[in-house]
């Protein structure tokens, strides 16, 4: 499932931001807190031939808490808390990243129940792979988060990032096929192709 799919092709779910300095110099810090039971599913009217979004406040599994995002002098880390994460049924997971530079990445985490880490895709913001030596991620299904780290050469070593969170996982049935989306930065709603960014966080 590249980015965001056609099914899932907007990310989006409102949120209240807390934005700090860590008391270190080592890193700028923000924390944001995500609204709960924001999630959104995006099915198929096949009578109008459109897309149908409706809430899904029922859905726990990759229902996004709160982001962190850490800049340090060599290294983006990025960590995302949820409702609850399911080892068997995993959703994918989506950051965005921009720069001061305007340069653009995107990291896509995709787990199964067979390979529960899942595949990790980096890309620029045209879908483009790649390479970025250094780059990590850990899925923690009993704390219910995920940790990614982004080595700062991978970002052109910026002075500051705006990041998004996003996740997205599909239900397939004999009837129909629903995906539900959240996305850390807006609530209950449905955006645009990548998670809508967050505040700026400059290097520590």
């Amino acid at each position: 499932m590249r980015l965001l799919t056609r099914a899932a092709i907007t990310l989006s779910v409102t949120a209240s931001a807390t934005v700090g300095l860590a008391p270190s110099a080592y890193a700028e810090k923000v924390v944001h807190l995500d609204a709960t039971a924001d999630v959104v599913s995006i099915g198929w009217d096949d009578e109008a031939e459109a897309e149908v979004t409706e809430p899904a406040p029922m859905q726990r599994n990759g229902d996004i808490l709160r982001t962190v995002v850490q800049h340090r002098l060599r290294k983006v880390i990025l960590t995302a808390s949820y409702v609850e994460l399911r080892r068997l049924a995993p959703p994918s997971h989506f950051v965005s990243l921009v720069t001061n530079e305007s340069v653009r990445r995107h990291v896509e985490v995709i787990p199964t129940a067979e390979h529960p880490q899942g595949q990790v895709l980096f890309s620029t913001g045209f879908g483009r792979a790649v390479p970025c030596t250094g780059l990590e991620r850990h899925i923690d299904y009993r704390a219910n988060t995920l940790r990614v780290v982004i080595p700062r050469s991978c970002l052109s070593a910026p002075r500051w990032v705006r990041t998004g969170f996003g996740t997205v996982r599909t239900r397939r049935t004999d009837l129909e096929m629903l995906t539900y989306v959240d996305d850390a930065n807006l609530q209950g709603a449905v955006g645009g192709l990548h998670p809508t960014f967050g505040a700026r966080v400059h290097r520590g």
